[in-house]
């Protein structure tokens, strides 16, 4: 069927078709604008992949799609759901849902280093450090830090008393058990903890026990029994408060409870030389003590000085007693010497006392040792 256009002019004829003015090549590729039959551009434009607008474009309903862009004017509003809430129109805040951060959306940074927050409350990092460092605590308002580990003794954890640090052949820490009374630390070589073991038999020293002399009217040494053949005192920078005075020695057979002090009880005798060359000494074959030395100074920086042994004194014997000493005499002179004594009758010693010839033993450390049977 033909169809009939009427108008008074070819414009207003056509004046109503919409079309392109691109010499008849239809609809292309690219957007172009739309002209009525006068030739008014419109702002309307179409190509075969899409539709544009050079204006606004006004819409009394829904609009739908995807890829939609533009700027909200402020006369929309918008509500943002899921892990990032907000409503508004224009700007508005938002609201990042808690937990919601993953790791794969946190920015790239350097390998080791740690997150933190600063005085300001501003996340931050904790630098890396060196190998073997920890993480070591700045107080409130610092952040921390990796620092060499440095242990106070304080900071270690409770033990067992009496156990030791070692480590293990696997280079773990490890204590070593506390042991018996007596023992001694032993390697058992590389690769292997020590331990506490008996002491090695023959000629090994153990501590017994060391009393302080503090103007003491006597020095009484209990605890010696049969557990050894050889008992030793080391007597240490011991004066007396008379001067050129020296001390005593008396046995006990009751624990301490008495000293034999009868005369006749004892024999000794003993000799010394001094630094000019004089030498001198002294006995008894019937004495109430045995006498070490004579002659020893009180002032500062004298005094004198013994180790005595004491042999086989559980073996009710005639327990026997040598010493040898070094001393500064009351005007200066330096003096050694030696000598020994014994009681007369048979006895199971078992503790000894150091007296004064006058006055009181004011200075001076006694310390007992045993030597450990063969």
């Amino acid at each position: 069927m033909a169809t009939t256009f009427t108008g008074t002019s070819p414009g207003l004829t056509y004046k109503d078709l919409l079309h392109f003015n691109n010499s008849n090549a239809g609809v292309t590729g690219s957007l172009q604008a739309l002209n009525d039959g006068n030739g008014a551009t419109t702002a309307l434009q179409v190509s075969t992949t899409g539709i544009g607008s050079t204006g606004t474009i006004t819409a009394t309903g829904a609009v739908t799609g995807s890829n939609l862009s533009g700027t909200n004017t402020g006369d929309q509003t918008i509500t943002l759901t899921g892990n990032v809430t907000g409503s508004g129109t224009g700007s508005f805040a938002t609201t990042v849902a808690a937990k919601a951060i993953t790791l794969g959306m946190l920015a790239d940074g350097t390998d080791g280093e740690l997150i933190t927050w600063d005085s300001s409350g501003v996340a931050a990092a904790v630098a890396t450090g060196t190998a073997g460092q920890v993480l070591t605590s700045g107080g409130a308002g610092v952040a921390p830090t990796m620092q060499t580990l440095d242990i106070a003794v304080s900071e270690l954890a409770d033990g067992t008393d009496g156990e030791l640090i070692t480590w293990d052949a696997s280079g773990n820490a490890a204590t070593v058990g506390a042991g018996t009374s007596a023992q001694v630390l032993t390697s058992n070589g590389a690769g292997a903890a020590p331990t506490f073991q008996a002491a090695a038999a023959g000629g090994a020293l153990t501590f017994v026990s060391t009393t302080t002399a503090s103007t003491s009217s006597s020095i009484d040494i209990t605890g010696i029994d049969s557990s050894a053949e050889i008992w030793i005192l080391e007597i240490s920078n011991y004066t007396t408060s008379v001067d050129n005075d020296a001390i005593s020695i008396r046995t006990s057979t009751d624990g301490g409870s008495s000293y034999d002090s009868g005369a006749g009880n004892y024999r000794y005798t003993h000799h010394s030389r001094s630094d000019a060359g004089s030498v001198s000494g002294g006995q008894s074959t019937s004495a109430t003590a045995i006498a070490t030395t004579s002659g020893v100074g009180n002032a500062a920086g004298f005094g004198g000085n013994l180790t005595v042994k004491i042999y086989n004194p559980s073996g009710t014997t005639h327990t026997v007693i040598s010493w040898i000493s070094a001393w500064t005499a009351s005007g200066g002179s330096v003096f050694t010497g030696s000598g020994m004594g014994k009681r007369v009758s048979a006895a199971d010693v078992d503790a000894i006392q150091f007296i004064p010839g006058s006055g009181t033993i004011d200075t001076g450390e006694f310390t007992l040792y045993k030597v450990a049977n063969s």
